[in-house]
């Protein structure tokens, strides 16, 4: 059955964004992932018509100020971080794949890497907002963490989780550290001032770490029979969700806090409900997903999630011709909300036909192509064989 869950198999089709063969899956993962790509796409859109169209640089209704700032709320930042530790659950599967064949992990692994960093330069040259190049470079360090054990693992994560607060206290401090370098014309990477700034680095680098161990534990792999541990995690972290969006109003609150006490309190909370939030999503949807009754419902996920780089690429050729070219067709928010949820569902039925033909989505194609340099045309579905 195509919803039944199965452990994942060690096949020669296991990639680093998308193991390939439909047999070889997690399928929670694949719609995990799909789910990751809905929200990405969502935040990108918004910020695109906002920064970027004729009607969206003349401000908003106090309505649509409500909803995107609802949606700011909602998705930003959460999203890419379920990505993320998707990311580093699929290292955990290549780097598994590649022990039991006995095949040289590192070289592969690095080789692998360097395809990405290319990918994501060639990304960037028509969407700047491009997280390939910084998942290429962040990717490296995990082949050191690869043997470690998993309470090492979880304390890593903590520990550069919680170094990216200083980054977003000290970001105005650390962008006009950047700025000075490069008026000294020191070549510094826009990518790394931001994403340093902002604290993505070490939140990236914490997935990554987070996604590794639940590969080795195998959380994703066995989510049958753990609906109370599911439940537990939903409860936890819906009220950490709550708590942190109290910690965040302590301002309007009056507790006596010093403006420098409330700017350090806020940036805490703000990093905890991040991670609270991708908790509560990827336990909500893992817990539903093993309920009979939703399974069907959200396999619809499962082919985007399988071709996760191509959704993600389409999704900024979506932004460059919609929001760039096309001046968001000079619509307002709601139209250009209603376009993008269009696009969405587009995408969720073309990876369905698609992969009813083949067995890769064509990125997915093209990089392993690369890895292994070869050239070979695209394989058929499995369902074809």
């Amino acid at each position: 059955m195509k919803n039944s869950l199965r452990l994942p198999a060690l096949s020669e089709d296991n990639a680093l964004l998308r193991p390939a063969g439909v047999t070889d899956r997690v399928q929670i993962v694949d719609v995990l992932r799909g789910f990751a790509l809905f929200g990405i796409l969502v935040i990108h859109s918004v910020q695109n018509f906002v920064n970027a169209t004729t009607v969206g640089l003349m401000g908003l209704g106090p309505k649509n100020t409500f909803v995107k700032t609802s949606l700011e709320f909602l998705i930003e930042d959460k999203f890419f971080i379920i990505f993320s530790f998707l990311f580093g659950w699929s290292f955990y599967l290549i780097y598994q794949h590649a022990t039991h064949k006995r095949k040289p992990f590192v070289q592969l692994f690095v080789w692998r890497l360097v395809i990405l960093l290319g990918i994501g330069i060639f990304h960037s040259f028509f969407y700047r907002s491009d997280i390939l190049q910084v998942y290429a470079v962040v990717g490296f360090p995990l082949i050191f963490c690869r043997n470690l054990s998993n309470r090492s693992l979880l304390l890593l994560c903590a520990t550069l989780f919680f170094s990216s607060v200083p980054c977003v206290i000290y970001r105005d401090e650390i962008a006009l550290n950047f700025a000075l370098l490069k008026q000294h014309h020191i070549p510094v990477p826009s990518k790394l001032s931001y994403n340093l700034s902002s604290g993505r680095l070490f939140v990236t680098s914490s997935m990554f770490v987070l996604g590794l161990y639940a590969g080795k534990t195998g959380i994703l792999q066995h989510i049958a029979g753990q609906d109370k541990l599911l439940k537990r995690i939903v409860a936890a972290s819906g009220c950490s969700i709550v708590l942190t969006a109290i910690g965040i109003r302590s301002e309007t609150l009056n507790l006596g806090l010093t403006h420098s006490g409330i700017y350090l309190s806020n940036a805490i909370f703000y990093c905890l409900q991040n991670i609270a939030f991708s908790c509560f999503y990827v336990s909500l949807v893992t817990l539903l997903y093993s309920q009979r009754a939703f399974t069907s419902s959200l396999s619809w996920l499962e082919p985007l999630g399988r071709m996760g780089l191509t959704a993600y690429i389409m999704q900024s050729v979506f932004f460059q011709l919609f929001y760039i070219y096309w001046d968001g067709l000079e619509l307002g928010f709601p139209g250009a909300m209603l376009v993008t949820f269009s696009f969405y569902a587009g995408q969720i039925l073309m990876a369905e036909f698609w992969l009813m033909h083949f067995r890769h989505g064509p990125m997915e194609w093209i990089w392993r192509s690369l890895t292994y340099l070869v050239t070979n045309k695209l394989p058929a579905s499995l369902d074809k064989d």
